[in-house]
Parts: C-alpha cells; structure tokens; sequence
C-alpha cells in the first residue's frame, strides 16, 4: 500500500523489501529531483512500540542503498529510546495517527472500523442463566444480581471462584464467594 502511495504522490518505487529478508529497508523512493528516500515499514499493534534497534538498522541500511533520507512508517509508535535516536540520526518516522491522517487524504484507502470485543453468543448467554435457574430448582440459594438476573459460579484467571451476572457482558457485577 506504501508503494502505492508514494507512486501516486509522484516518487519513482523501488521495492527492495519483497520476500521478507529486507534489511532493514522496505522501499527505496526516489523524488523529482533524484534524492533517495530508504523506508521501513513496521504494522504493530498499538501497544506494541518500535524498538530503537530498528531505527538503527534504519540508519545502517539506508547507506547501502545509497539514500541520502530515511523515514520509518509505523501502525503505532516508537519508543523513547527509539524516538532520539530518530532525532539524533535524522531519521524521520510517521506513527500511527499520522499515517492514517496521510492515507485517508490519499483518497483510495478507508480505514477498517475498529473491531469491538468478542460479545458471548444469545446460546452461550441462555445457557448460563438455563444453568444458574437450574441451580436455583435444585435447591442451592440463589444469589441475585443488582439487575436482578441470577449470578452464576466463574473463575477468574488464577482460578479462583466468583459470582458473575449471567447477563455478562451488559450487566458486569461481580461479588465474591
């Protein structure tokens, strides 16, 4: 996609980085005026940061390209580490923020929409409340929730015991054992 961007933003593409054993440089653009640009490319998760050994593998390969810049492209941030290093090399880096702010200027990229967590199934979720009523005709107290929905045996994970709402995930009150 990168590769796609700098073409349409009028930079010629070298892509060096094809097959995975890139040293440290994805693309080699190169602009009207003929200045070489080495860019590395890093899709991290957002609690991820780049570390400050690839900005220096950034700076080392960039030389063997014969690149007169550098930029490091990243999903989400780089260290602090990372981030004078950058400074101190003159490596110029785009976080996450930033390229999707780029991309979406571009016109021919739509971010994806973020995806929300994993809800339980309506058959998982009857099942729990079916077995905390069966609970209940067995004969075993019932425990009630604030919303007045039984709670139900969990464990959390260091496997100890819990009372859980059986409408989990909307109602999320707990009480202990």
């Amino acid at each position: 996609m990168l590769a796609l961007y700098f073409r349409d933003q009028g930079y010629t593409v070298n892509e060096v980085g094809v097959g995975g054993n890139d040293g440290g440089v994805d693309l080699v653009i190169i602009d009207r005026r003929g200045e070489k640009t080495a860019v590395q490319a890093k899709c991290y998760a957002d609690h991820n940061l780049v570390p400050v050994m690839t900005v220096r593998e950034l700076v080392g390969a960039k030389r063997n390209h014969d690149c007169i810049l550098s930029l490091l492209v990243t999903t989400s941030d780089l260290t602090a580490p990372a981030k004078k290093e950058a400074e101190q090399f003159k490596v110029d880096y785009w976080h996450g923020a930033l390229v999707e702010q780029k991309l979406k200027a571009w016109g021919k990229w739509q971010p994806s929409k973020k995806r929300r967590p994993v809800e339980k199934s309506k058959t998982a979720a009857k099942s729990e409340i079916m077995k905390a009523r069966q609970e209940v005709a067995a004969g075993s107290s019932i425990v009630t929730c604030k919303c007045g929905a039984p709670m139900v045996r969990r464990k959390n994970k260091q496997g100890a015991e819990f009372w859980g709402c059986s409408n989990f995930p909307r109602c999320r009150n707990t009480r202990a054992i």
